[in-house]
């Protein structure tokens, strides 16, 4: 494997180590291992497509992760892909699976649904055993009797009609990819696992691929995915098996990436509108000119430096940039208008801390709007920006006045909010609502 997929590993909440490695850049896609896998072996069906980076890695009991472990459950598992997912920092990716991942991957888009953006299932399950409880329990005994014998029965299922080179090739990946003892858990892990119940909290757009004839997973586990899951769509292949081979991997992958661009570009428009829309937050000192003229030039840049940084931990500290400072002033953006209102209620409650003891009365105003700046080199600019300046000199000392835009948009949050009506602001014809927020 070259430089771009050397293996790393994750360390998940209970302990164990997970082999991960990474192809290609662009919007993340992480492939959760169906079964068995090897890094250095499943990546080899790797296509590189363009603007997608790929996310292999190895769940625990397999390939170059940790193995010998006691608990191999789908909920367990699901702590590998948050490993993984916390390592390279993802805020929004594909998920791709198959078969035995399916389980893994459903728990994970359930619990995690703002970070999945798009789900591609490929002959899986929500339920039950890859195939009937008589052939499962007959290839459990041979896992147990016999595991390289195993391995060659099992392309027989997977790979029906393979050639030589496919089944000496699906042969060593079980064979490097698990012990006997773990393959057998696993295995047995795969006919225990019921996640339907999570189904209907799968909120993001689902691909569910299912090979027509196929020997492993039967269809009526592809419909009761697609019927269950909100934004799901079923896809029928032909010509495909249960594991494609490489002559299959194209035609495979032809079906998918129509589904990736769609995310692709869903995904761009949203961080379109998100960067457009900006919550903004203005503070200015109280009475600054007076202070100024008791403390003198020196002091007063002491006590501004403790401001800006009770000011700089808060907006920060809860996702915030700030935009700029100017003399006494700050400005400050936020993508989520909660956080601006929680930075600011922060803010007030710092400020009071820390000049408490002080006899230097320093108290602040604070104005919040949001909308749809212009931006210049960093800078915001346009009505918006003004109207939160505005706001925040119609604030009362230690206050905080927020929009009617601002109050409607935190709507549920636990915010204490004071009517103060229609609020004339200089430059503008008409009056804004505005809303004193209580924090004291």
């Amino acid at each position: 494997m070259g430089d771009k997929t050397q293996v790393r590993y994750a360390l998940t909440s209970d302990g164990v180590h997970i082999a991960y490695a990474t192809v290609g850049d662009g919007f993340p896609v992480v492939a959760v291992p169906a079964w068995i896998s090897h890094l250095e072996l499943t990546m080899r069906q790797a296509i590189a497509f363009p603007g997608i980076q790929w996310v292999f890695f190895d769940s625990r009991g397999a390939g170059l992760s940790d193995r010998n472990l006691d608990d191999y459950s789908a909920e367990v598992r699901m702590q590998d892909v948050e490993a993984v997912v916390a390592a390279l920092g993802l805020e929004r990716f594909v998920i791709l699976t198959g078969s035995a991942g399916g389980p893994i991957s459903l728990l994970y888009a359930a619990k995690h649904r703002q970070k999945v953006a798009g789900l591609v299932l490929y002959g899986t399950f929500a339920a039950g055993a890859l195939v009937p409880p008589d052939v499962h329990a007959a290839i459990a005994a041979l896992i147990k009797a016999d595991w390289g014998l195993a391995s060659n029965t099992l392309s027989s299922l997977f790979l029906p009609g393979a050639t030589q080179v496919e089944v000496e090739d699906f042969v060593e990946l079980q064979r490097e990819g698990a012990n006997s003892r773990d393959a057998l858990m696993l295995w047995n892990e795969a006919a225990a696992t019921d996640v339907r119940h999570c189904l209907a909290s799968v909120q993001c757009p689902t691909l569910v691929l299912h090979v027509r004839g196929d020997r492993v997973v039967p269809f009526e586990q592809a419909r009761l995915l697609a019927a269950s899951i909100p934004e799901a769509r079923l896809v029928t292949l032909e010509g495909i098996r249960h594991t494609p081979g490489p002559a299959e991997v194209e035609q495979w992958f032809a079906a998918v990436a129509p589904f990736l661009e769609s995310i692709k570009e869903r995904e761009s428009i949203v961080r379109r509108r998100q960067l457009a829309f900006r919550t903004i937050l203005f503070t200015d000192v109280v009475s600054s000119t007076p202070l100024l003229t008791q403390l003198r030039d020196v002091k007063m840049r002491e006590v501004m430096r403790d401001h800006d940084a009770v000011m700089e931990a808060a907006v920060t500290g809860h996702g915030g940039r700030v935009v700029k400072t100017i003399g006494d002033a700050f400005m400050a953006e936020f993508a989520v208008p909660s956080a601006a209102v929680e930075a600011a209620i922060e803010v007030q409650r710092a400020i009071r801390e820390k000049f408490a003891d002080s006899d230097v009365p320093v108290r602040i105003r604070i104005g919040i709007n949001a909308g749809e700046p212009i931006e210049e080199d960093g800078d915001l600019h346009g009505a918006s920006v003004v109207i939160a300046k505005r706001l925040e000199s119609a604030a009362d000392t230690n206050g905080i006045l927020v929009s009617d835009v601002v109050k409607q948009m935190v709507t549920g949050k636990d915010f204490d909010f004071e009517d103060r009506g229609p609020v004339e602001l200089k430059g503008f014809d008409e009056p804004v609502r505005a809303w004193a927020v209580r924090w004291a």
